[in-house]
């Protein structure tokens, strides 16, 4: 429990030095990278919630599991620090479609406390909201349509058991020369759509223009709903 939050790329790195090791001992030979890459995500470390610079109206329920009953888009935010380089994938559950989701500059976190609606123009963060199907940038004047998120039902859902999606933030730039953040959602679709699209016009990569030189936190607006770090 009192290992160091780590990164998905400082795990990685970690496992594949403990698989090198032990194959030294026994006497094989290394293990193929996919083999490694299945090892790493095996330990990976989740994120949790940063009880010092969530909002205060926000209740952590446990270092997983965050919640708020006033409807005022109260901020959220994790203790992973995403950096130049790295590479960082969170499971997660919410409560309900009406929720915000993305990623905040570490310094605005580290520099402001109860921070309310992480998106707009003063904070500056990269969001989702799920239920409309939108992204969101205030600081650059950025309200725009997400069509990947328009094929999921969001409305009506059974709070039992939520939407399911994960995130991906990436820094490496092997795929761009900014940052990346796409969206895998595990919910049902709408009615007529039977296939999921990720290319085009309904590409699951949200924002392409997140600068690199920055570092970053995930962030959630909620208010009335629950959200939730999935371990498996």
């Amino acid at each position: 429990k009192n290992l160091k939050i780590m990164s998905s790329l400082q795990q990685e790195l970690l496992m594949f030095g403990f698989i090198g090791e032990y194959c030294k001992i026994i006497d094989k030979k290394l293990p193929a990278n996919d083999l490694i890459h299945l090892f790493a995500g095996w330990i990976t470390l989740t994120d949790r919630w940063d009880k010092q610079h969530c909002h205060e109206e926000i209740e952590i329920v446990s270092d997983l599991v965050a919640k708020s009953s006033v409807c005022d888009n109260a901020t959220c935010v994790g203790e992973y620090v995403i950096k130049k380089g790295e590479k960082q994938s969170w499971k997660l559950r919410v409560s309900s479609g009406e929720i915000l989701i993305g990623i905040i500059d570490d310094e605005i976190v580290t520099s402001n406390k109860n921070i309310r609606d992480f998106a707009s123009q003063k904070y500056e963060g990269y969001a989702l909201n799920l239920y409309e199907g939108e992204k969101w940038n205030d600081a650059k004047n950025l309200h725009d349509n997400f069509l990947y998120a328009h094929q999921f039902h969001f409305w009506d859902v059974d709070e039992s058991l939520g939407i399911v999606f994960e995130m991906e933030l990436d820094m490496t730039q092997k795929e761009n020369e900014n940052g990346i953040l796409k969206f895998i959602i595990h919910h049902k679709l709408r009615e007529g759509i039977n296939k999921i699209k990720t290319d085009g016009e309904y590409t699951n990569i949200c924002f392409d223009d997140i600068d690199i030189n920055k570092k970053y936190r995930l962030a959630a607006n909620i208010g009335g709903e629950q959200i939730e770090f999935m371990t498996e």
